[in-house]
């Protein structure tokens, strides 16, 4: 996981999470996402991150991301994928939807 493209100004940041298809689905990986999400939200006092996520990628997320992350926009075939145009969807999670729904 990483944090892309922090405005402090607005609170804001990107979130950007890669998994490696064998450990798709086993749920692990989410805790290592969740603690690294409260570490961002911690150490630099933001009120929103966001999430981009190409539409070939929405079946490989967890319930947990579903309760977690609110969707916010979709960008109609916004992104070029093995030879066709793709939906993309942006998500947003709060500081205080993370607090209030991390225990998960």
């Amino acid at each position: 996981a990483q944090c892309l493209v922090a405005n402090f100004r607005h609170g804001t940041a990107q979130l950007g999470v890669a998994l490696a298809p064998h450990v798709r689905r086993t749920g692990w990986p989410l805790l290592g996402v969740v603690l690294f999400v409260d570490e961002v939200f911690r150490s630099n006092r933001l009120r929103k991150l966001y999430v981009e996520v190409p539409a070939n990628n929405i079946p490989q997320l967890s319930t947990g991301v579903h309760r977690l992350f609110q969707w916010e926009a979709t960008f109609a075939e916004h992104e070029y994928f093995e030879g066709g145009y793709q939906d993309v969807h942006f998500y947003s999670l709060t500081y205080e939807r993370f607090q209030n729904e991390k225990q998960f």
